[in-house]
């Protein structure tokens, strides 16, 4: 499946997940189904990218300002 598949599959997991009354929506999910279409989605994401995700996400030594 290519990403947005992916993300369509997760989208009507969420969608089709139980409700949990007087909750305000909150549902109740497979947590493992979840975490396993997440780990194909980041498979399926181009190595740029990925690549990309963590220069953005490591943590920057800030400059303090002169």
């Amino acid at each position: 499946m290519n990403v947005n598949e992916l993300l369509d599959t997760i989208e009507d997991a969420l969608e089709e997940s139980a409700n949990v009354p007087l909750s305000g929506g909150k549902r109740i999910v497979d947590v493992e189904q979840i975490r396993d279409y997440l780990d194909e989605v980041r498979a399926a994401l181009p190595g740029e990218l990925r690549q990309a995700h963590r220069s953005w996400t490591a943590p920057t030594h800030r400059h303090r300002p002169l």
